[in-house]
């Protein structure tokens, strides 16, 4: 389904840049690539992603994409709040942006979402523009702690989630969800799973978990 390989350069100690390509589906080859910023305590995080797609199937759900993608997250410690703001091209070719605000309890994720996009024209299919609302929950696929490091590591998904989604109209009209707008191409392996721990792995984050670090420190500690 899927075959990629993956570059990541650590240009400093605050900047990140991950380079991926391969056959991103099994009928779509392309390139994704990410570079990420996160100055100071990790309250302030800014990405850039770009992502190409080309296919020769005509059947393919993702063809000639071009996506590019800058983003900006805010973390609000005293509430351990996430708001993010990302805007740009996104996976479809439409272009617009998407507001998020999420809060982890424990390793699960909750959030709240909001997109605006003008979807691209295409034969017989004029430009539209959706505003969408939704909910997400993202929860961890894995156990607390990960196969012990060797030759070989064995994986998990250390994120999964399930949304729902409802398209905001004038009153009177159907808010049926036929067009899809404000996708981002993330791949399973990028910098904010893999590097930063679903973005909890900042100093500000860090000190206000240190109990939930003692505590996993308490219980492997004697199985390693």
């Amino acid at each position: 389904d899927r075959f990629m390989l993956f570059q990541t350069i650590k240009a400093t100690p605050r900047v990140m840049l991950n380079l991926g390509a391969g056959m991103i589906l099994h009928d779509t080859y392309g390139m994704v690539n990410e570079l990420m910023w996160t100055p100071g305590d990790g309250n302030h995080r800014f990405l850039l992603k770009q992502a190409y797609t080309s296919s020769s199937d005509r059947q393919a759900l993702y063809q000639n994409i071009r996506a590019y993608l800058g983003s900006y997250r805010y973390y609000f410690g005293p509430l351990e709040l996430y708001l993010e703001g990302t805007a740009g091209q996104f996976l479809d070719n439409d272009r617009g942006f998407s507001v998020e605000l999420k809060r982890f309890f424990g390793d699960t994720a909750f959030s709240l979402f909001y997109k605006n996009s003008r979807t691209e024209a295409r034969a017989n299919v004029d430009r539209e523009h959706v505003q969408v609302g939704g909910v997400q929950i993202s929860i961890p696929l894995t156990p607390r702690r990960d196969m012990k490091p060797s030759v070989v590591q064995v994986k998990g998904s250390n994120e999964w989630s399930y949304a729902q989604e409802t398209k905001i109209v004038a009153p009177g009209r159907s808010n049926d969800v036929n067009t899809s707008i404000g996708l981002d191409p993330q791949m399973g392996y990028n910098l904010e799973r893999v590097y930063t721990n679903r973005d909890r792995l900042t100093e500000e984050y860090i000190r206000r978990h240190l109990p939930r670090l003692r505590d996993a420190y308490l219980t492997y500690r004697l199985k390693w």
